[in-house]
């Protein structure tokens, strides 16, 4: 119906496929993407449902992946990220509301690193507020407090 093909949808599956890109990584992704593009198990012949392209990124990146297609694809919200300043060069990173973690570059003083975070977060020293995906990989709130 018009309600559900909005303009949204379409940005928000390109995003999607970002994330997905930065999640697994481009010596996985890609060739993945090819597969799913040529295997006669996934072309025109054949229907291929969201759950066939879950369980292929998941088999090549040899990691569950269904956690991130139901938040992305089956929920209409962003992912929430907590910076909570403890001390002056303190602070914790943590996710709000996503089950399980992701790898998130977190900038610090002088210095870009990957971190696995989760609903637990991880804390780092900084001088400065630490930016949160710099790069933009993920559909992203940050709440900073």
């Amino acid at each position: 119906t018009d309600d559900t093909y909005q303009g949204d949808i379409y940005g928000k599956g390109a995003f999607f496929m970002h994330t997905l890109r930065y999640v697994t990584g481009d010596e996985v992704f890609f060739p993945t993407l090819k597969k799913l593009a040529t295997h006669s198990r996934y072309t025109y012949d054949t229907l291929t449902t969201t759950d066939d392209v879950e369980r292929l990124f998941s088999k090549e990146s040899k990691r569950p992946l269904k956690p991130l297609f139901d938040f992305y694809l089956r929920t209409t919200q962003k992912l929430d990220i907590n910076v909570k300043q403890l001390t002056d060069t303190t602070y914790t990173i943590k996710l709000n509301n996503f089950d399980g973690p992701l790898p998130i570059e977190i900038t610090t003083t002088g210095s870009t690193s990957t971190k696995q975070i989760d609903k637990k977060g991880i804390t780092v020293v900084s001088h400065a507020w630490p930016l949160v995906d710099p790069k933009v990989y993920y559909f992203k709130r940050v709440i900073m407090e």
